[in-house]
């Protein structure tokens, strides 16, 4: 599986994978409106989403069993949640071989305040964990969790 991982994030990042595209990777294949997909001058062709499989992730040094609301990240195809803010992610463009660079914008979920857009890289380590950073020395390193693994109320949570 680990040899089909790059082809599978090539054929994404050239638009191979969507048929409604013709090829070109323009418009996303999930018609979710909050994703710009373009191809910004100079970058490579941009993405829909992340490849990487939807859900609970949480920091790769604690195990799932003992995530809190601190250390969990919610993927959706639309962004990344924390229990203190949401991140939509506007722009998603390969960098270089399992490497993205994604526009986000993030709202804190208690005031409703959003952030100028930060650009934020995700190095893909496998189809199920992901270390991300910014310029401003944010980082976080995360792996997927099944849900039925995660405590309490996060175990039962519907996943919308």
């Amino acid at each position: 599986m680990k040899k089909a991982f790059p082809l599978i994030l090539l054929c994404m990042a050239v638009g191979g994978c969507n048929p409604d595209t013709g090829g070109q990777g323009d418009t996303p294949s999930s018609g979710d409106a909050n994703v710009t997909v373009q191809t910004p001058v100079g970058a490579g062709p941009s993405v829909a989403a992340l490849p990487l499989q939807l859900g609970y992730y949480v920091r790769s040094d604690l195990s799932c069993e003992q995530a809190t609301g601190d250390d969990l990240y919610l993927l959706t195809s639309k962004g990344r949640g924390s229990s203190r803010e949401f991140c939509t992610f506007q722009l998603i463009t390969p960098d270089r071989e399992s490497t993205l660079e994604v526009v986000e914008v993030c709202e804190d979920l208690a005031s409703g305040g959003k952030a100028a857009p930060t650009t934020v890289k995700y190095k893909l380590l496998g189809e199920a964990a992901f270390l991300a950073k910014d310029d401003s020395g944010w980082e976080i390193e995360a792996r997927f969790c099944p849900q039925e693994s995660l405590p309490e109320p996060w175990r039962s949570k519907e996943i919308k």
